[in-house]
């Protein structure tokens, strides 16, 4: 089944705007995104996140009823790069709320998303620093499957990173990515990559909630 994504948008609810991280559209499915990214991957994500997009699905449902939005909620899918607390996942089990973050569901985790997917963030080649991370970000590029397909004259017009740089790390992605997978436990940034994973994310929720 075919899904779309619309990224970060207002929907008016009952009583205010909510900003939501984005929609999730799978047949008659209209599923609220919410993402989080914890920069320390040790910081659990906390019973405040599904509570949060709990309470954003209900002002925009009745919203919805009184005509303001032009969309219907049906669910809500949470994205994270760390482990939930147990208050999180208990509360977010009890609404009927789907997850996804570093560790769960077990099988389903973010990190075996992103391995399964070969969806590595730039994050994981030592000379992206945090300036080049920005500069590729503005220019739409996260992951290294992207910076790989992209063509470095064309990169370095939209990046700003001046093309030998650029030409630089491309030549770095000829090693196998499998010397870099030992990083992937502790790179919290590999969650800047998971929108690619959003299609498979949203059907792992699925089938990990069957």
């Amino acid at each position: 089944m075919a899904i779309a994504l619309r990224g970060i948008l207002c929907l008016k609810g009952k009583c205010v705007e909510n900003e939501v991280d984005g929609l999730l559209y799978r047949g008659s499915e209209v599923i609220l995104l919410e993402a989080k990214h914890h920069a320390n991957p040790h910081t659990k994500t906390s019973l405040d996140i599904p509570r949060e997009a709990q309470s954003i699905i209900e002002d925009v449902v009745e919203g919805y009823e009184l005509g303001y939005p032009s969309v219907k909620l049906t669910g809500n899918l949470i994205v994270c790069n760390t482990k939930l607390t147990d208050q999180a996942v208990q509360y977010a089990n009890c609404r009927g709320s789907r997850f996804i973050s570093w560790k769960h569901p077990l099988g389903h985790g973010l990190e075996n998303l992103i391995e399964e997917h070969n969806v590595y963030p730039t994050t994981l080649l030592q000379e992206v620093n945090e300036t080049i991370e920005a500069a590729l970000g503005d220019a739409g590029i996260v992951s290294l499957e992207q910076l790989a397909a992209d063509d470095s004259s064309n990169l370095a017009r939209r990046s700003g990173i001046d093309k030998a740089k650029l030409q630089g790390l491309i030549k770095r992605l000829d090693s196998p990515l499998n010397t870099q997978r030992s990083k992937l436990e502790r790179s919290s940034d590999c969650f800047s990559a998971s929108v690619f994973l959003l299609p498979h994310i949203c059907r792992s929720s699925q089938s990990s909630s069957a």
